[in-house]
């Protein structure tokens, strides 16, 4: 279950935990850790920056990796810009993540952000487009993780098994030889995604292992303010002298 309060705290993403390899010369875009509900909603802004029309896919899946009807084609003329609005005014709030694929050969900016309404302030958190890891196995320092937010998305179309623990051996790779007791374990879905809030370790070594390698997303988040705007209001209305 996305921690969804801890994720709007954050104000970026923090530096990757581990390098995540490009797929191929594929134009699609993966945004993870967007939001919506009754006072929050998230943006995708594409801008289209080529003299050509522009065909582009669009998908978004909840948290527990079922789609939204928002999917479907959508076609930028020339140098258009456009934004989608993903949110849901009467549900609860909810984590979610979006995929937009690129259907023609053009130039294509794709910005995102989540935005959160509280009185007269607009908080602006963004979001950035990640490409999958390469990986199966991830290893950082303890002390790197110890008070944030490891979010992990599955972008296949299997379920994997994830699995967090910790270590005092440097060589150690595996999360396998942990007692049940000692790694945290969860399923995710195909397009499921699970955020994990880290405390404090007594061992040196964070381990992240996923059992289907190559299609997951691995992000830290760290507590932080957004952007924000205040509204206000300063008007006054005069009325002419009555008539006598």
């Amino acid at each position: 279950m996305v921690n969804l309060a801890r994720l709007l705290a954050a104000a970026a993403l923090a530096p990757i935990l581990w390098a995540q390899l490009p797929a191929g010369g594929e134009h699609v875009w993966q945004i993870p850790a967007l939001a919506y509900g009754p006072n929050m909603w998230s943006i995708l802004r594409l801008t289209n920056r080529s003299a050509a029309e522009v065909s582009l896919r669009l998908e978004v899946y909840r948290e527990n990796g079922e789609p939204l009807p928002i999917a479907g084609a959508w076609n930028l003329g020339p140098r258009e810009m456009r934004e989608i609005r993903i949110d849901s005014p009467g549900g609860a709030e909810e984590s979610c993540w979006a995929r937009l694929t690129e259907l023609s050969d053009a130039t294509v900016d794709v910005e995102a952000s989540v935005e959160f309404l509280k009185g007269n302030a607009l908080e602006s958190f963004p979001r950035q487009a990640k490409e999958p890891s390469a990986n199966d196995v991830w290893v950082s320092l303890a002390s790197a993780v110890e008070g944030k937010q490891v979010y992990f998305l599955n972008v296949f179309d299997r379920a994997t098994t994830l699995a967090f623990c910790a270590t005092n051996n440097r060589e150690q790779r595996s999360c396998e030889a942990q007692s049940r007791s000692a790694a945290a374990r969860f399923q995710v879905k195909p397009n499921q995604a699970v955020a994990v809030q880290v405390k404090k370790l007594r061992q040196r070594y964070f381990i992240a292992q996923s059992t289907v390698p190559g299609r997951a997303i691995l992000l830290l988040f760290t507590d932080g303010p957004g952007s924000k705007r205040v509204f206000s209001s300063d008007s006054s209305v005069e009325f002419d002298a009555p008539v006598k």
